[in-house]
C-alpha cells in the first residue's frame, strides 16, 4: 500500500498537487477535464468569491449536480473558510 503525505484539508491536498503536477489531469466529468493547475486555479477564484460575502464559518450552500462546477464550487467554499 502506497504512503500518501498527510494534509489537513482536501483544499491543502489539491494546492500540492498543482503545485507538483500542474500540468497533470485533475478531475474529469464527462467530456470535461481539468488539470490540477487549472483546478486549483478555479477554485481559489471561487473562494476570493465567496470570500467578498464574509462566508468565513457561515453555512454554504451548492445546488448539487454531476459536474465539474459542482466539485469547484464544495472545494472553493471550503477554501473561502465556509462550512459546505
Amino acid at each position: 500500500m502506497a504512503d500518501f503525505p498527510d494534509y489537513p484539508t482536501i483544499v491543502h491536498a489539491l494546492a500540492a498537487a498543482a503545485e507538483f503536477g500542474p500540468g497533470r489531469p485533475g478531475i474529469a466529468c464527462e467530456e470535461r477535464e481539468l488539470t490540477y493547475g487549472q483546478y486549483a486555479q478555479v477554485v481559489s477564484a471561487m473562494a476570493r468569491r465567496l470570500q467578498a460575502y464574509d462566508v468565513v464559518d457561515k453555512n454554504v450552500g451548492v445546488l448539487i449536480g454531476n459536474s465539474l462546477e459542482t466539485v469547484v464550487a464544495l472545494l472553493g467554499a471550503m477554501a473561502a473558510g465556509a462550512r459546505a
